[in-house]
């Protein structure tokens, strides 16, 4: 996703420097221009440093962090500072995703299954 970000900002860098400060268009690529540096700074801070290939225990498949006692599984990714949260999705905000007053439950049945798979619980 950043390589992607980094190909829009270059994109964007390209045909800025062909418009006149005077364009109108100038200043939205401007702000566009800011907001994707930001998207990006925040992005490479959320990168994983690491991913766990190899426990010490090959039989269960997990390995122990002995300073903190976490329990590290194959596949984890490793950070350099702690992920927030991630909450599901509340029935307003599903409602705003989908252009509607309120959801009917087979929207927000949906909705909580694509979360489940990316591990998102109540």
């Amino acid at each position: 996703m950043i390589e992607a970000m980094k190909l829009a900002l270059e994109a964007l860098e390209t045909t800025q420097t062909l418009m006149r400060l005077s364009d109108p268009q100038y200043v939205r690529e401007y702000n566009a221009i800011t907001s994707l540096r930001q998207a990006i700074a925040e992005a490479e801070k959320q990168e994983p440093v690491a991913t766990v290939h190899a426990s010490w225990n090959d039989d269960e498949g997990f390995m122990l962090v002995k300073r903190t006692g976490e329990r590290l599984n194959m596949g984890d990714s490793l950070y350099t500072h702690p992920q927030p949260k991630r909450e599901p999705l509340t029935d307003e905000q599903i409602a705003e995703f989908f252009g509607v007053k309120a959801v009917d439950e087979s929207f927000v049945d949906f909705v909580r299954a694509i979360e489940a798979a990316h591990g998102i619980k109540e």
